[in-house]
């Protein structure tokens, strides 16, 4: 899990800014809250991570998540983490599903697909779903 200075300065990097002062004031910042969040002393409101997690090019359900894990007794800590896990997976298995997919059904849309007469089908989806880590 990626840490809320990793999220920090890939906004920083993704919107060309050179210093947290900058990342401060395009966040509406007067302070120097950014500090703060880099020590640990405050995190940011939800909002606010789902605004450094888009200039940062991050996804942004897992930016929540992480956030919330941080700001989080260490009791319920490891709860966060594993929906965390799933959401990745879940993700990764409908990203590859999507890539797959339209290959293996090329056809028309009335088309409909035999698995028997097209095994390969059966074999990538199979492995997209087999292959995520417990």
């Amino acid at each position: 899990m990626p840490s809320l200075n990793e999220y920090l300065d890939a906004a920083k990097t993704a919107q060309g800014l050179s210093s947290d002062r900058q990342l401060n004031t395009m966040l509406g910042y007067k302070s120097n809250t950014i500090s703060f969040f880099r020590t640990g002393k405050a995190f940011p409101s939800d909002e606010v991570m789902l605004k450094i997690a888009e200039m940062g090019k991050r996804d942004q359900t897992l930016a929540l998540l992480d956030l919330n894990c941080w700001r989080t007794s260490e009791k319920s800590r490891s709860f966060y983490a594993k929906i965390r896990e799933m959401v990745e997976k879940s993700a990764l298995t409908a990203a590859a599903v999507a890539i797959l997919a339209p290959s293996a059904f090329a056809g028309t849309a009335h088309e409909q697909v035999n698995i028997s007469e097209n095994p390969s089908i059966y074999y990538h989806f199979n492995s997209i779903v087999c292959a995520c880590p417990d």
